[in-house]
């Protein structure tokens, strides 16, 4: 998405996304330079890393540090 979407669904992916959503997060965060709608996707996506139990050494999170720095 290049806009912002629903409240909903942020609130719908932090609580059932898994680490496959972390990619298409990543992706919105770096197309939007709305600085909310930013905050917003990170906020998610680092819900989804605490809940799913991925640490620093997992290599989703590897990959999302190194494609997209500052995304979690």
């Amino acid at each position: 998405a290049q806009s912002p979407l629903p409240a909903g669904f942020l609130e719908a992916i932090e609580r059932v996304g898994d680490a496959s959503c972390l990619e298409p997060l990543a992706r919105a965060w770096s197309a939007t330079r709305d600085t909310v709608w930013r905050a917003q996707l990170s906020e998610a996506a680092r819900q989804i890393v605490a809940r799913a139990g991925l640490g620093a050494r997992s290599t989703v999170v590897k990959g999302l540090r190194a494609n997209w720095a500052g995304f979690i």
